[in-house]
């Protein structure tokens, strides 16, 4: 069963990379009126492939009891999205950072704000829980 699982979500990987690359060679092929075409079909695919992940990862929490409360399994999963949360933020500083320097002000802005959104996120989702748990 756990091959089955992992063959079928590489089929998906591999579909969702033959997509986005069908996507890219139609984009320079098609006439300059239709450039919204490619833009449409790349958000189909990416809301495709989110949702399809998900799907996966909740299949396989079923299978595996992984999504119940106090496994190991879903301990690991809280620290490791934790240990992103913190290595995302970098990553979204450093890049807003060349933006800078690339002379791109208002692109970095605009990820400046997003960084701010996102922080200001976790610290209401963090109030939240704490008040229910006390």
């Amino acid at each position: 069963m756990k091959g089955d699982g992992m063959r079928a979500w590489l089929m998906f990987v591999a579909g969702v990379f033959v997509a986005i690359l069908a996507v890219w060679a139609l984009a320079h092929v098609i006439p300059e009126s239709w450039t919204a075409l490619p833009a449409a079909l790349y958000g189909v695919i990416g809301m495709g492939a989110g949702l399809g992940t998900m799907w996966f990862r909740k299949r396989r929490e079923r299978t595996s009891g992984s999504a119940k409360e106090g496994s190991v399994e879903r301990e690991i999963a809280q620290r490791a999205a934790s240990g992103t949360f913190e290595a995302a933020l970098v990553a979204m500083v450093a890049f807003g950072l060349y933006l800078v320097v690339q002379n791109r002000f208002l692109d970095a802005f605009v990820l400046y704000v997003i960084i701010a959104g996102v922080i200001a996120a976790y610290w209401l989702r963090y109030s939240m829980i704490r008040n229910q748990l006390t």
